[in-house]
């Protein structure tokens, strides 16, 4: 589906649920072909976006191929880009175990110059879904609370499954909320490290999120 028959779609109220992101940041490879299942329809590029607390987060970016302007992107560019959040799930060919990808699925994008090159990065995310299942609630190590929740919310190319992590104020707010119920929040889609142990090996795996800085709306079952 089009990005400009989903918009339609959108005006005519078919699409409830609302997931949209702003990034702004440099990219950090050179525009290239996806993983094979999108293959025929988009092409990737790598963004690094520094984070207010120095640290930064990678986040992979598709293009449909018919966007114009691709011939822009590069290795090493600012760029400014409007899209949603995808969370693909696929099977490894080398394990045969299902894992996800998540991604962002370009909308719109501008090349930064000038001033707007050295303005702060962007990573704004809104979303609004439905609580898949009931939050799970715990105080860390270091005593702060902490919640977690996956997010059902609607996306061009399916139905996304966003995890969703919640600190202090808002994992208390959010512990309590059965599922089943629509919240909309906004926050930052964030990478983080980890290390996984296969076959007595270590390997650094990535994992994404959207760490919620504010729960703007609940919208409680009747």
């Amino acid at each position: 589906e089009k990005i400009k028959d989903r918009k339609e779609r959108m005006k005519n109220g078919d699409l409830a649920m609302y997931n949209k992101i702003i990034l702004k940041g440099i990219t950090i490879s050179e525009l290239g072909e996806c993983h094979e299942n999108f293959k025929e329809n988009y092409l990737q590029i790598t963004m690094k976006c520094n984070r207010f607390s120095k640290g930064e987060d990678t986040l992979k970016v598709y293009f449909q191929r018919d966007m114009s302007g691709l011939h822009l992107l590069k290795k090493g560019v600012k760029l400014k880009l409007t899209g949603e959040i995808c969370v693909h799930s696929m099977n490894d060919e080398n394990t045969r175990k299902n894992h996800t990808i998540t991604f962002v699925i370009c909308e719109s994008f501008k090349l930064c110059t000038g001033m707007d090159r050295n303005e702060p990065d962007v990573d704004e995310v809104r979303l609004e879904g439905i609580i898949c299942k009931k939050p799970t609630f715990r105080i860390t190590a270091a005593n702060l609370a902490l919640a977690t929740i996956i997010l059902r919310v609607s996306c061009m190319e399916n139905i996304s499954y966003v995890p969703c992590i919640f600190w202090q104020k808002n994992a208390n707010q959010i512990a309590d909320i059965p599922a089943g119920t629509t919240i909309e929040i906004t926050g930052r889609l964030q990478s983080r490290n980890y290390i996984k142990r296969v076959d007595k090996k270590e390997l650094t795996k990535t994992t994404y999120e959207v760490s919620v800085s504010k729960i703007t709306n609940v919208i409680w079952n009747d």
